[in-house]
């Protein structure tokens, strides 16, 4: 008896600090939803290009947020991990096109690991503040390879493709969140050796589909690979 007093008393005590978990980030939740609606109202009256950057990054906030909160309370209701369909194995992963954002996010896990460029650029989108630095990083390009590249979205697949890790073995979305015109996912992805990264995804919805929304960091990442790679030998002074 003293076992179970014990053991109802551990599960008590995590349902409390869960709901505390998700009382707070519902708060954060509302705080942000007002921002958003500020937001919006501001860009109505034509904002400055910095004040919509810095408005996209809350709204972006918000959808990771969503997808959190969404994690907890299926933790809280008793729901293990708050996954419905189970990972996806490597072996299985397919173009599975755009229709929603995890098909989306598996085309683009099969595109990268099968260094499939061209597909892999058409399920990449940008925030504003990743366009102006994915834009930038093109611009910066020799001519000859932005005519071989076409746009930033290729050369950021490129670089993707060539960095996408070549022992993830599964792909498992906890979680997904979304809302009109934006979705976010929580996504596992598993390593063969036994690691894992978990990460919270932001997808964007054009006509024809989602798109896996690249971020500012991840633009970054691709600048520094640029910028440590082997530089062509200069020719002869004219």
């Amino acid at each position: 008896m003293t076992a179970v007093a014990a053991a109802l008393g551990f599960e008590r005590q995590r349902a409390s600090r869960l709901a505390t978990a998700v009382a707070a980030a519902r708060r954060q939740t509302l705080h942000l939803q007002g921002l958003r609606q500020e937001g919006q109202h501001l860009i109505d009256e034509q904002l400055p290009a910095e004040e919509r950057i810095r408005l996209e990054r809350e709204q972006a906030g918000l959808e990771a947020l969503r997808a959190r909160v969404a994690v907890l309370q299926k933790e809280t209701a008793g729901v293990a991990g708050g996954n419905d369909g189970g990972p996806v194995p490597a072996s299985d992963w397919s173009y599975a096109g755009r229709a929603s954002p995890s098909s989306a996010f598996e085309s683009v896990l099969w595109t990268a690991s099968h260094g499939d460029v061209d597909h892999l650029a058409g399920l990449l989108d940008f925030a504003a503040d990743a366009r102006t630095r994915a834009e930038a990083l093109f611009a910066r390009l020799p001519p000859d390879a932005q005519q071989q590249y076409g746009s930033a979205q290729k050369v950021i697949a490129t670089l993707l493709a060539g960095s996408f890790p070549k022992d993830a073995s599964a792909m498992t979305t906890i979680t997904d969140f979304q809302g009109e015109g934006r979705a976010a996912l929580m996504i596992r992805v598993d390593h063969s050796e036994g690691s894992f990264h978990q990460n919270v995804y932001q997808f964007s919805r054009s006509t024809d589909g989602w798109q896996l929304m690249v971020p500012a960091s991840v633009i970054a990442d691709c600048e520094k690979t640029l910028a440590d790679l082997p530089q062509p030998p200069e020719g002869p002074a004219p």
